[in-house]
């Protein structure tokens, strides 16, 4: 497994370097894969996709996170088998879940009927990781919030 971590740890960092998401080493990957948090998707023995919950906020909000995909495989429905496979976790069930979105995600957001959300319902607690993150910070308010929109799975039992 250790090779899987590694692989989906340059894979997601491979779209963080682009500012499209936060970087995650192999070892955080670890540590939620071993709380059954985080998953992964092969395609012949390969890695293509990984996914997972990747932080708990105030309020018993859950994040879906570094969402990546083999850049040679987006469009092919590798993102959604990875999405429906993390949204179905036992623990989820009944649960508020958010993803932040940029350009790239929105509209997969949208495609999988997660409704747009406003910020400000969410507490601040939930945009700290954004400060590490690669994006262009200057062209959000006050620098703070690198994501476009949020979205809240609209129905998190249908899975």
């Amino acid at each position: 497994m250790k090779k899987t971590f590694e692989k989906a740890s340059l894979l997601i960092n491979s779209y963080a370097k682009e500012g499209l998401m936060l970087s995650m080493s192999k070892e955080d990957i670890e540590v939620l894969f071993r709380q059954g948090r985080f998953c992964f998707l092969f395609e012949g023995g390969e890695l293509v996709a990984c996914a997972g919950v990747t932080a708990e906020f105030p309020g018993g909000i859950y994040e879906f996170g570094s969402w990546a995909v083999r850049k040679d495989l987006v469009s092919k429905g590798y993102g959604l088998q990875v999405y429906h496979k993390v949204m179905s976790l036992d623990f989820l069930k009944g649960k508020k879940v958010i993803a932040f979105g940029n350009k790239n995600s929105s509209p997969i957001f949208e495609k999988v009927g997660m409704g747009e959300m406003p910020q400000s319902s969410l507490p601040k607690e939930c945009f700290f990781p954004c400060k590490t993150c690669f994006c262009d910070k200057s062209l959000v308010l006050e620098g703070e919030l690198c994501v476009d929109r949020v979205f809240l799975l609209k129905n998190p039992d249908k899975f």
